[in-house]
């Protein structure tokens, strides 16, 4: 098969002097391992504490596809990468997401870490095999 993740994205602005509409259309990517049951990657609720934690990746070992999201009702959390590879090594947040809001794009690294800002949060997520 080809094709199996399907990613659709628009933005729109509406402010006093500022109307504006992003419509990239679909993008469409391929599983690279088809049919064994750790093509889908990992995922679920991860709880992120205020120290940097690598999220859990499961079978994800190349980056991939994925789709974090805040579900924390106050609270913010970064993710990134660390100088290491390790929680031990310097954090770099590469992004960062207010309660309630996600983000999906592609990664190209696995180890992927976070950490909340004020007090601890759930992280929903899914990392899936390219």
């Amino acid at each position: 098969m080809a094709d199996e993740i399907t990613i659709n994205a628009s933005l729109q602005i509406n402010d006093t002097n500022l109307v504006e509409a992003f419509i990239p259309g679909t993008l469409t990517i391929d599983f690279a391992t088809a049919g064994a049951s750790s093509r889908y990657g990992s995922g679920g609720v991860q709880a992120i504490g205020t120290s940097v934690e690598q999220i859990t990746q499961g079978d994800t070992t190349d980056g991939g596809v994925y789709f974090f999201r805040n579900i924390d009702e106050t609270n913010f959390v970064e993710i990134g990468v660390t100088s290491d590879d390790t929680s031990g090594g310097t954090f770099y947040p590469v992004l960062k997401l207010l309660a309630g809001e996600y983000s999906v794009g592609r990664l190209s690294n696995a180890t992927i870490f976070a950490k909340a800002d004020t007090a601890a949060v759930n992280l929903q997520f899914r990392m899936l095999s390219p």
